[in-house]
Formats: C-alpha cells, structure tokens, sequence
C-alpha cells in the first residue's frame, strides 16, 4: 500500500505487518554465484601467483645477502692480514 496524505495511522501499521513479497530471478542469482565462484578462483589464483613470486625475490635476495656477506668476510679478512703486516713491519721498525 502506498503512503498518502490519506493514509489513516491504523493502515500504516497494518501495512507494516504485512510480509513483504521479494520475487528473486534465479537465472540473476545463478549467473552472480556463477560470477562470485569466478571470481574466487581468480583471487585465488592470483594469491598463488604473487606468493611465488614472492617466494622467488625472497630466495634471490637471501642468495644475494650470502654473496655479499662472502665478500665482505674475504675482504675484512684481506684488511685484517694487511694490517697486522703493517703493524708487524712498524714493530720491526721501531725495535731496530
């Protein structure tokens, strides 16, 4: 029942109580659950994919950190031989 000016206290509320009719198009919501279901594995497909990348980059870089702290071991080392080179030869000097 529509609302007017008309339209006594007593029939709106009865209006209220009355169920409400919801006609739902099936072959709508098949084609939505169809979309949603799609939709989800997509998601899902995706998800998978970027974590692998993910996983990817995150062993590069590991690989790349190993690299690059070897380095850095042999050439510390380097540093520390030549210096105590240098500092036995300063010792020789000054012990002669």
């Amino acid at each position: 029942m529509a609302w007017d000016d008309k339209t006594s206290e007593q029939e709106l509320e009865e209006n209220d109580d009355e169920p409400v009719d919801v006609a739902v198009d099936q072959t709508a919501m098949a084609k939505l659950e169809a979309k949603l279901t799609t939709h989800a594995a997509e998601l899902d497909d995706t998800k998978a994919k970027h974590a692998a990348e993910l996983d990817d980059a995150k062993a590069t870089l590991a690989a790349e950190l190993d690299d690059a702290k070897a380095k850095h071991a042999v050439e510390l080392d380097n540093t520390k031989a030549q210096h105590a080179a240098e500092l036995n030869g300063a010792k020789d000097k000054h012990a002669a």
